[in-house]
């Protein structure tokens, strides 16, 4: 936690040459207060019924959290899972994000790697980057969809996953994941330009 990787240090320079907010740092420097700020966002989260694993100890120093399940990429790649099952998986962590952003909420850097499944509900993790101070939550929630959208869209660009095709029936109509995902995401980013 807090620690300033390679990835950081580029958009700070970014950052800085373009003077694009979305690109901002955002890493918080003191392990503690990262710590911190992921507790709080931890407890405050539960207390609003997003699916985040209940903290259950914490120290200045560390912190232990409830049995969150699988990671969810372990999960998708399960043997005997179905195409129609890992599309449900893609779209309920999608949904997840995106009901997030619906109560004015973000996840600072949603990556696929940042989720678990359990119960076949989707857990969000993974909370240390603070935004506060550093961009409205309007850009954070767009900032957000585009992270998450690059962690989907790389995992579904690899070769292993080639095999997925996420083509399940919505409705009784087939529509392609993506398109119900894009569906989600802009009525998320219209819910905050009106």
């Amino acid at each position: 936690m807090g620690e300033i990787s390679s990835w950081h240090a580029l958009l700070a320079l970014l950052h800085l040459l373009t003077g694009n907010p979305l690109l901002a740092p955002t890493v918080v420097r003191d392990p503690k207060a990262s710590l911190a700020h992921e507790v709080h966002r931890l407890k405050e989260w539960a207390a609003l019924g997003v699916n985040v694993p209940r903290v259950l100890w914490e120290s200045e120093e560390a912190i232990a959290l409830e049995d969150s399940g699988q990671a969810l990429l372990r999960a998708l790649e399960s043997d005997g899972i179905t195409k129609a099952e890992r599309a449900a998986i893609l779209e309920q962590a999608s949904r997840q994000l995106a009901d997030l952003h619906n109560q004015g909420l973000y996840h600072s850097r949603p990556a696929i790697k940042d989720m678990t499944l359990k119960e076949g509900r989707v857990y969000l993790l993974d909370f240390e980057e603070d935004l506060e101070g550093v961009m409205e939550a309007h850009k954070a929630i767009v900032r957000d969809a585009i992270l998450y959208l690059h962690s989907l869209f790389a995992l579904l660009s690899e070769p292993r996953t080639q095999n997925w095709r996420l083509e399940p029936t919505l409705k009784g109509r087939s529509q392609p994941f993506g398109g119900r995902f894009l569906g989600m995401l802009k009525n998320t980013i219209h819910s905050f330009g009106s």
